[in-house]
């Protein structure tokens, strides 16, 4: 009986300080918003204003090169270009572990994903899609690795993930 008092006190006092460590999300899930481009950080990351707020936002179902990665410079560059060129959409559909908002975007009316995909600057990472989306990213990372495009050019592309992992054992002393 001690041991499940002990228990209980111990979830009482730190379940608030949990929860007040865990903010809100700052957009509505599942709902299309009109945004704006305020800054792009690489070719998945970036910061939208939408509902009268700054979002940083982590583009959903895609992995792109690391800005000092091979290819990183070319999607950064692209995303940029596309986020600028006209109407901006944005959907929250999670918030992931650094408290960014996960979303799908269309720019100009396209998914900002599959454009990225089909030009063969991003890696799809489709944990979470579904079947649709599976196939779109199937078909387009097929179309561009064949062609060539984008990461495809290199004789051996480095998965984003991978990159990472290699950076980060190199600067372990």
């Amino acid at each position: 009986m001690r041991i499940l008092f002990r228990a209980l006190a111990l979830a009482a006092v730190l379940l608030p300080a949990f929860a007040a460590g865990h903010a809100a999300d700052p957009l509505p899930r599942h709902v299309w918003l009109a945004a704006r481009l305020v800054r792009v950080v690489d070719g998945d990351t970036f910061s939208l204003a939408a509902q009268g707020q700054v979002v940083r936002v982590r583009l959903a179902d895609v992995d792109a090169p690391e800005r000092d990665q091979p290819g990183g410079d070319d999607a950064t560059d692209r995303a940029a270009e596309l986020l600028d060129a006209g109407p901006v959409e944005v959907m929250a559909v999670a918030v992931d572990r650094y408290g960014r908002t996960v979303a799908r975007v269309r720019a100009d009316g396209n998914d900002l994903a599959w454009k990225l995909v089909r030009e063969g600057l991003v890696w799809p990472d489709c944990h979470q899609c579904g079947l649709d989306d599976r196939l779109y990213f199937g078909v387009y990372g097929v179309m561009a690795r064949w062609s060539g495009m984008g990461l495809w050019a290199a004789a051996d592309p480095i998965r984003p993930a991978t990159w990472r992992r290699r950076q980060k054992a190199e600067a372990a002393p």
